[in-house]
């Protein structure tokens, strides 16, 4: 089960959309707006059970937790020490695991047969190993620090606002460089490290409302993945009622 806390209004989903296998025995608690990114839509066959609040996906079970107002309930934290989403729970083993990177992960070895990884010595591992961990590791710290800072009281013109706009900028065009000269993040196919990057493309700017004009490369690539129907499908029931950030500007209002 993949748990996380969700607002009442907009959601938000997974990104990619690749066929893992024919059952998962674990359970996707997730909530809206949350870092669900990278579980959502890894099969285009899941299907919506009840009032909405739990949705079935392709044998894995949904969970969504309204947030109280704006962090996570009490019962939502309650499922994994961290008390942040996502979390996964498997049958088998007993096991509740968070973090998003180790999430994908063990559902895409475990249940997917390996399936959206890319093996030591194959075409493109180095790629794959480097922007699989670069989502975390670099450009969701530098949009989530600016949310600290305006929270702070502090202004633009503060000297960690703009390390954090230098930080963005870079991170930006470094990405956008690798998506004008190839297709996917590890090269020809589409992989994990897709799945774990389109959270601080789309979502994220719910919260950090900056603008992708200029990035062409990564624009180009954010329509590739709209034009996944797994993505499509995997947003449509996973977050409904949210507007899809797809173009250049950021949404408007936020979270």
């Amino acid at each position: 089960m993949v748990s996380s806390a969700h607002r009442p209004r907009c959601g938000r989903g997974f990104s990619g959309g690749a066929n893992l296998t024919e059952d998962i025995a674990c359970t996707a608690k997730s909530g809206k707006r949350v870092d669900l990114s990278g579980i959502f839509g890894f099969k285009d066959d899941s299907s919506i059970s009840g009032n909405g609040a739990c949705i079935d996906l392709f044998g894995a079970l949904l969970k969504t937790y309204h947030r109280a107002p704006l962090i996570a309930p009490p019962e939502y934290k309650a499922l994994h020490p961290s008390g942040s989403a996502p979390v996964i729970q498997d049958s088998e083993g007993d096991l509740t695991l968070a973090e998003s990177a180790a999430c994908v992960e063990y559902i895409c070895r475990k249940h997917g047969g390996g399936r959206l990884f890319v093996g030591a010595g194959e075409e493109g591992w180095a790629d794959f190993l480097y922007w699989f961990h670069w989502s975390n590791g670099t450009l969701q710290p530098a949009l989530g620090r600016p949310m600290i800072i305006k929270a702070a009281g502090l202004g633009e013109e503060h000297y960690l606002a703009k390390v954090f706009k230098d930080k963005i900028a870079r991170s930006l065009a470094m990405l956008d460089a690798r998506l004008k000269e190839a297709e996917w993040l590890a090269g020809k196919e589409f992989t994990a490290a897709d799945v774990m990057v389109m959270f601080s493309l789309t979502t994220m700017r719910y919260y950090n409302p900056y603008s992708l004009e200029g990035y062409d490369g990564i624009l180009g690539y954010l329509k590739r993945v709209h034009g996944r129907e797994t993505y499509r499908k995997a947003m449509a029931k996973g977050d409904p009622e949210m507007e899809l950030v797809l173009g250049a500007e950021p949404p408007k209002g936020g979270a």
